[in-house]
């Protein structure tokens, strides 16, 4: 399996820290950090979005510790059974920030949400809590792959119309499970085949929230490097007002 992945992150317009991190590992080599040259992976590619909860205490620390915890279990337990060790993984991160918390009373209240990719010859498994998403470009159609885990779709999925019981969930885009935050989470896991020329991405919604569906999938249909449109991402969300920390990963398959 050959291919290119390339991550930034950008503290944005508003923010005065950057909440946000990512990380590329390459399973062959255990070498992290971008893959701007086509390169055979054979093990596999483990990638990784985490978005500090905004206004939390410490989001930057969660999502660092999130990031550091699950890599370093993947690392460690990579094996045949993707879908499990892939729960696992956040699972892991959870317990983590969730002790650290216990230890230091300075980091109560600290959260973030993540998205995590293990990406193999055959398929691509994800596992998700929170609203940071991952989608699938393929044969010139960008497809959304995960549901932001929030108390809007959680409005939906139970068909609420009552306004006295709308309001009891207080403001929609909350975030329903976040690492760190409560002392057990539920990672959503989903597998999918893989193909040539599939373009994966990975994102927070400092980036997804301020760019429209179709204009994602106008600039991920440029024949471009991954480097040169994550750029271009950032540059417009941060046009677009820039109110979050922008974080993105791209990675395309040949």
């Amino acid at each position: 399996m050959k291919l290119i992945a390339y991550g930034k992150t950008d503290i944005g317009k508003k923010r005065k820290i950057n909440e946000d991190n990512f990380i590329i590992i390459n399973l062959d080599t255990g070498v992290e950090g971008n893959l701007l040259e086509p390169t055979d992976v054979t093990k596999g590619l483990f990638f990784m979005v985490a978005d500090g909860l905004g206004g939390a205490v410490s989001g930057e620390i969660a999502s660092r510790l999130a990031v550091n915890c699950a890599s370093e279990y993947i690392k460690n337990n990579f094996n045949e059974q993707s879908k499990i060790i892939m729960k696992d993984c956040l699972m892991e991160a959870n317990r983590t920030c969730h002790n650290a918390i216990r230890e230091n009373s300075d980091l109560h209240g600290m959260g973030t949400v993540a998205t995590a990719c293990l990406l193999n010859s055959q398929e691509i498994i994800i596992s998700q809590v929170g609203d940071t998403r991952m989608y699938l470009y393929r044969e010139e159609k960008l497809i959304q792959i995960t549901e932001d885990q929030n108390y809007y779709n959680e409005i939906k999925k139970r068909k609420i119309k009552d306004p006295d019981i709308i309001r009891e969930f207080g403001q929609k885009h909350i975030v329903t499970q976040a690492i760190g935050s409560m002392e057990k989470i539920n990672p959503v896991v989903i597998a999918l085949p893989i193909q040539s020329n599939d373009k994966i991405f990975i994102c927070s919604d400092g980036l997804h929230g301020l760019i429209e569906l179709k204009k994602l999938n106008e600039i991920l249909s440029y024949k471009q490097s991954p480097q040169t449109t994550i750029n271009e991402l950032i540059e417009i969300a941060n046009e677009n007002g820039g109110t979050d920390n922008i974080t993105g990963i791209l990675v395309e398959l040949i």
